[in-house]
């Protein structure tokens, strides 16, 4: 330590910050003194600091942040250090060489390497600005350009060349499609995706038109090619992965059109460029993959970064290999594909269920969740044709199942007066009104990264109990038209359905990024049953509204007056037709029985890990370490800061999970219980995969789904298979470590061997 102070004062010796000689008594001279390099040497004093320094010491000025640090180089690394002399300069690469079929696929086959380790997060100048023939685009568009009615057959070296400038245009009109996307700016920061062009573009001087007559023309070159030597595998392997990117760059151009106007063509665009990818035929783009014999040195140069314009240095990266880069290739467009059928959705929950699964693992891409965002809400509709008030409408009717005039007080001209009516009416659209933005923004938070997507829904969770007071008071002014006491509160049950989902989301969320200690899982788990709990007790109340409704409503015509906006009418009208629709269908109360039996499967679940970790916990069975910076109680605190303030359910406090703790307990019966548990959250989990698509609302996302369904009975099962070897061996045998074997968000407690 005292060699550190006594460089510490050196450094403060040296004063640095004055020019060499300066006096304070030259005013004379200091405005020029001031224009000069304010620098001294310092080399020698470095040099003696280095000799006396331990491996990971670091001498720095006090102004020495982490900012700096993070941003800083490593000198002579040749893709950071723009400053040193290169000895071994490689030769550049002539991009008007010819090069041979098998060439040609593995520069196709590095291109999407790295084109997807762009999307993935990585800068353009160490993916795509890698690729020579990017900075000679022009050069390479003006060798290859041959008219599409060209009636003599080329050369094979030269179809090859036509084939390359062709697949390389095409790509950089697909970076450029997915660049403008994510210039939006609506899901990313640095952590998600790099936008910086480091003063290049992206072939913005090419239109589609030309682009795709490219594509054309070496797609007919290669089929001639292809009937005079229909042997050629190399050649079959080039004419898919053109089929491949044109269907790709079309789908992406289709897909940018505004209102969604042509997803169709997007759908079927996308569909073929997954069926070139999941061909098993012996010319298929999996089974021509390239090899590294094909290599060409110099036409990838992975110091490029050296040439760009750039404000901080590259970061490590390791490109994708062949196998991987097709298979992020492959789930980037069937998520595309399945973006196309989204704004034809029939239902408020299977839109809600898709968002939520669509976020699930494997992560999507920030591009697709980008796009998501984009087509979700715009020109102040969803997906630019509904409005977001049909929808909340729609998803009220679905889960509450309230009489019509309770959400178009107008249809209850035979109950009320006109009057009470228009009160009433004036509320509802009041609430409607306040209830859309953060509507909305419960899809757009599906579209973030999870961290960001726990983040925002731990702000807006006082939005939602705000809401659900003021659905409260719309509730209560029914209640004073019927006089009745003892009346459901639809609106309000909606709300509280969806807060106590994000409550589940935020807690779940903390399991996925590895937020919480080992020795937290007790307590959270202790609250998530708690959460849960209260869900079923909603879930019970909805039930029995939907069984005795307050007041049959005996006419179903239109109002006399018109006391409603054009809005609120059009509303009111696709509200009572969807919902016809919908009743013949499935009966509304089939998707309260899956969630019923959802969350009766969860809570089980919970309280099984709960009382798991509770009994090896107690036992000593699974070591905990002590806290050595804060106490329990405070970190209990902060885990639930976002529920502290809620008004239902009311927040539990640290003495109550105290209180849960001290109780005498049996291990042998607590583990008895835990699996019990076990077996009851698996036997709800089977009668919800017994359900259709129609009664749990999951038509668009059914394989998601049932991985998710599937994920939770493994969990049971393994913590189940657990305890029995607990129950069988003595405990001095027995140590557990717990993890997330199955899914995410609820872990498995294995013997350790």
């Amino acid at each position: 330590m005292s060699r550190v102070n006594d460089i510490q004062q050196a450094i403060s010796e040296l004063n640095i910050h004055l020019v060499e000689g300066a006096k304070d008594t030259d005013t004379q001279d200091r405005p020029q003194q001031q224009l000069l390099p304010q620098w001294k040497d310092i080399t020698a004093f470095v040099d003696e600091a280095v000799e006396e320094f331990e491996v990971g010491q670091l001498v720095h000025l006090p102004s020495f942040t982490l900012c700096d640090a993070m941003s800083a180089i490593e000198i002579m690394d040749p893709k950071m250090d723009t400053g040193i002399v290169i000895t071994e300069k490689k030769p550049e690469w002539d991009v008007t060489q010819r090069i041979n079929a098998s060439q040609l696929v593995w520069v196709m086959d590095r291109l999407l390497s790295c084109e997807m380790a762009w999307i993935s997060g990585h800068a353009l100048s160490q993916t795509i600005f890698t690729c020579i023939y990017f900075h000679h685009i022009n050069t390479l568009v003006d060798e290859t350009h041959t008219p599409f009615t060209s009636t003599p057959l080329l050369s094979p070296e030269e179809i090859v060349y036509n084939a390359l400038g062709a697949y390389v245009l095409a790509t950089i009109k697909c970076c450029y499609y997915v660049w403008r996307e994510m210039k939006r700016g609506n899901v990313f920061e640095e952590e998600d995706f790099i936008t910086n062009l480091f003063g290049l573009h992206l072939g913005d001087q090419f239109t589609d038109v030309r682009v795709l007559n490219a594509m054309d023309t070496s797609l007919h070159l290669v089929r001639q090619w292809l009937e005079k030597d229909n042997d050629n595998l190399h050649g079959k392997a080039i004419l898919n992965r053109l089929k491949a990117r044109k269907s790709y760059m079309v789908g992406l151009a289709y897909l940018s059109l505004p209102r969604c106007s042509h997803f169709v063509q997007a759908k079927v665009e996308f569909s073929h460029v997954i069926e070139l990818l999941k061909s098993t035929e012996p010319s298929s783009i999996q089974n021509t993959l390239s090899t590294d014999s094909a290599e060409i040195l110099g036409v990838f140069d992975p110091n490029i970064n050296r040439k760009l314009i750039s404000q901080a240095p590259p970061r490590p990266i390791t490109l994708y290999s062949d196998k991987e880069a097709y298979d992020c290739y492959g789930l980037l467009v069937e998520r595309l594909a399945s973006l196309c059928t989204v704004p034809d959705y029939h239902s408020t929950a299977s839109l809600m269920n898709y968002f939520v699964y669509f976020a699930d693992p494997p992560y999507p891409d920030a591009f697709c969740r980008s796009t998501l965002n984009t087509l979700f809400y715009h020109d102040l509709r969803l997906f630019g044709t509904r409005l977001p008030s049909q929808s909340i409408l729609n998803g009220i009717e679905e889960l509450v199942q309230p009489v019509a005039w309770w959400l178009v007080p107008s249809l209850g001209v035979s109950l009320f007066s006109n009057e009470q009516i228009e009160n009433a009416q004036y509320q509802l659209n009041d609430l409607l009104e306040r209830i859309t933005p953060p509507f909305i923004d419960f899809f757009k938070i599906q579209c973030q990264n999870r961290a960001r997507q726990r983040r925002i829904l731990c702000k807006v969770l006082e939005e939602w109990d705000a809401l659900q007071e003021s659905a409260s008071s719309v509730d209560e002014t029914f209640h004073t038209m019927l006089q009745k006491d003892t009346v459901p509160y639809y609106l309000s049950c909606w709300i509280y359905h969806l807060k106590l989902g994000m409550m589940e989301n935020i807690l779940g969320l903390g399991f996925e990024l590895e937020l919480y200690g080992l020795h937290e899982y007790i307590m959270l788990f202790w609250y998530l049953q708690y959460v849960l709990d209260s869900h079923l007790f909603l879930l019970s109340r909805i039930e029995s509204y939907a069984a005795t409704p307050p007041v049959k409503d005996t006419s179903q015509r239109p109002a006399a007056r018109n006391t409603t906006n054009t809005t609120t009418t059009a509303t009111a009208t696709t509200l009572s037709s969807e919902a016809a629709k919908e009743s013949t269908l499935t009966a509304p109360s089939k998707w309260l029985f899956s969630l019923r039996h959802l969350y009766q499967a969860k809570k089980s679940l919970s309280v099984g890990l709960y009382r798991l970790l509770v009994c090896v916990g107690k036992s000593g069975q699974l070591p905990l370490r002590e806290l050595g910076f804060d106490d329990e109680e405070t970190r209990f605190r902060h885990r639930f800061k976002s529920f502290a303030t809620l008004s239902s359910p009311p927040p539990l406090h640290y003495t109550t999970f105290m209180d849960s703790q001290t109780h005498p307990m049996d291990i042998n019966e607590w583990l008895k219980s835990a699996s019990d548990d076990f077996r009851v959250a698996k036997s709800e989990l089977e009668n919800v995969l017994g359900l259709s698509v129609a009664d749990t609302k999951t038509d668009m996302c059914t394989d998601g789904f049932k991985k998710d369904i599937l994920s939770l009975m493994k969990t049971c099962v393994a913590n189940n298979i657990t305890i029995m070897k607990l129950m069988a061996l003595p405990e001095s045998m027995q140590k557990v470590q717990v993890e997330f074997k199955y899914h995410p968000r609820w872990p498995v407690v294995l013997l350790v061997n």
